[in-house]
């Protein structure tokens, strides 16, 4: 028996009940995302010889009678849905290249449960799930590295751009439909500004919708960007509301002299949101029983007060720049290219924008460059001992225990970074397919979905990720600025303090703030004695930590900060998830032969 929730956002399949029958009827669409949204229906409704006005669900059955799992690489926009093929009978699950739609999945040899979210997924399937301590140790690690894992053992998700396929009685096939490699390297691009414009002012209008649709304005490239592109496509800036997070009693934000660069040139009026010294766990166990786990970031209760502003002001959508470093890029790998063709006066210019954004000097990157070269590492070696700019490494967030569940469990990762024959591509790559991506992403659209609104990340999409991707290095770094295709494309839209902005601002100290200001609800919790948590954990740098924190925490470091953090809403989620959920209600899709 195949059965679904009414909307279609989940599915269960009773394998058992199917062995060895044959159905005749059609493939049904069993299961479909309520984030799915197919941006290039109508070529796709042209090419299947559809109506113009053929419903999405039409257009997904017909591409895979047509095309089979073919349709996964042809579909553009968010995506997530199972077909079932009775006749073979064989399940497939189906995912977007970004994850911007989630599918959770649970197997037994008896049956699969699919959702939309972790928690519906639970409750379809039925029975107690067991917490997946690996997991749980990269939480509170900071380091997850896998696009597969949830925080229940069992539970997976389906990792973006891929298929998984299951039969009566496999255990399922996963296949990647698309990955950024496959992507070819453009040689030159002499209008990469131009196409780039046009990529982006596409995506951005296809989630506009005037008198209901507000930016997520920082005053940064990104979201900036995207407020050029409405207004450049004859929207009027007094109908583009713009929400924004302020810092102005916090010292050294330095959004402020970039907003008002952005007020003056487009008469805008900005909503604000004051967010100093701000809660860092406020309603946060409403936030863990939404999302059936911590996948809370630092800044969430910020980005929760944001979402919960638009939907009293009566926007249902809200444009974020989200994503917009890991799709454009920073082109710092260019400096290794240069340091390996031996042009260092161009190395020299180019470490200015990567400098800046980094915090770090221009020489610093100058001689991680120059490590490559066997003949320099003995001058490298001396300058290290004479010169104290060498960061000191944190205490270890994990246990002995914790250390070797990671290390059993983990595969051994060199990043693209300490390799010394690196390229732009290859940090890019990399940024791209972080697991900390689809991860972000599905935080983001749960959250955003419960507070009444839609956020829509238009850098995420397929063909400006290509293009991204494809283009030389010299189009993300030139000049000593990074990002540079992104500013040529919006040279003639938006203020020259926007454009030659290199920072970005950063947000620690208002978080370590509002954590101090909070501090009592860290250390009670902290306090607790869950086994999971105790095991875990490195108790001598939570008592450190925790004694800092007690004594006002005027001396807390950043990384300290971030970690005790983690261990307090690791320890509130700990304590109230629930292995029970009740199952949702479900309809036959078809009957028991």
């Amino acid at each position: 028996m195949i059965a679904a929730t009414r909307d279609l956002a989940g599915l269960l399949w009773r394998r058992s009940e199917a062995a060895g029958k044959v159905d005749e009827r059609e493939n049904i669409l069993a299961f479909l995302s309520p984030a799915t949204r197919i941006d290039n229906a109508d070529e796709l409704r042209a090419a299947l010889g559809l109506d113009g006005d053929a419903p999405v669900e039409h257009v997904l059955l017909q591409g895979w009678r047509s095309w089979g799992d073919d349709l996964a690489n042809r579909l553009r926009g968010a995506f997530a849905f199972a077909i079932f093929d009775p006749q073979r009978q064989v399940l497939s699950l189906v995912r977007d290249i970004s994850g911007l739609a989630p599918l959770f999945y649970a197997v037994a040899e008896d049956r699969i449960a699919v959702g939309a979210t972790s928690r519906m997924t639970r409750g379809l399937f039925g029975g107690e799930l067991p917490l997946d301590e690996v997991f749980h140790a990269e939480f509170l690690n900071s380091d997850s590295t896998t696009r597969i894992r949830t925080f229940f053992a069992g539970l997976r998700r389906l990792p973006p751009a891929h298929v998984l396929e299951f039969s009566a009685t496999s255990e399922g096939e996963l296949r990647r439909y698309w990955s950024p490699d496959d992507v070819p390297r453009e040689v030159s691009c002499a209008d990469a500004g131009e196409r780039f414009r046009e990529l982006f002012d596409r995506s951005v209008l296809r989630g506009f919708y005037a008198g209901k649709t507000a930016v997520m304005l920082s005053g940064g490239m990104d979201s900036s960007a995207i407020l050029g592109a409405v207004v450049a496509n004859g929207v009027e800036p007094s109908r583009v509301p713009c929400l924004t997070k302020t810092y102005r009693r916090t010292g050294g934000w330095s959004d402020a002299r970039y907003l008002e660069a952005l007020q003056n040139h487009f008469g805008l009026e900005l909503t604000e949101v004051p967010s100093d010294r701000h809660h860092p766990l406020e309603d946060i166990g409403e936030y863990l029983d939404l999302l059936d786990g911590p996948y809370i970031s630092y800044g969430h209760s910020v980005m929760a007060r944001s979402q919960k502003v638009a939907r009293d002001k009566g926007w249902t959508t809200l444009l974020s720049g989200h994503g917009g470093d890991e799709v454009v890029g920073y082109g710092s790998g260019r400096l290794n290219e240069l340091a390996r063709s031996r042009r260092w006066l161009a190395l020299w210019r180019e470490t200015a924008g990567v400098a800046q954004l980094s915090r770090a000097s221009r020489l610093r990157h100058m001689r991680n460059c120059l490590t490559h070269y066997p003949a320099y590492r003995p001058v490298e070696r001396v300058l290290r001992k004479l010169l104290s700019d060498s960061r000191i490494a944190a205490d270890p967030s994990l246990s002995d225990r914790g250390t070797h569940l990671l290390d059993a469990e983990q595969p051994i990762h060199v990043s693209a970074q300490s390799r010394s024959g690196h390229d732009e591509r290859m940090l890019h790559v990399e940024a791209l397919e972080s697991p900390m991506q689809p991860l972000s992403i599905e935080s983001i659209t749960q959250t955003s979905r419960a507070a009444g609104v839609e956020t829509e990340m238009p850098f995420y999409d397929r063909d400006l990720i290509e293009f991204s991707l494809s283009l030389p290095s010299h189009w993300k770094l030139r000049g000593g600025m990074t990002r540079f295709v992104l500013r040529e494309a919006m040279r003639s839209r938006l203020p020259r303090e926007v454009l030659e902005r290199g920072t970005k601002y950063d947000f620690t100290a208002p978080f370590i703030a509002g954590l101090c200001d909070h501090r009592q609800e860290a250390l009670d919790w902290t306090g607790g004695t869950n086994p999971l948590f105790r095991e875990l954990v490195n108790r001598d740098r939570l008592e450190r930590v925790r004694s800092i924190l007690g004594r006002k925490g005027t001396e807390l470091e950043n990384d300290d900060a971030r970690f005790i953090w983690r261990c307090t809403v690791l320890c509130m989620w700990l304590d109230r998830y629930d292995g029970h959920v009740s199952p949702p209600e479900l309809v036959p899709l078809l009957e028991p032969a």
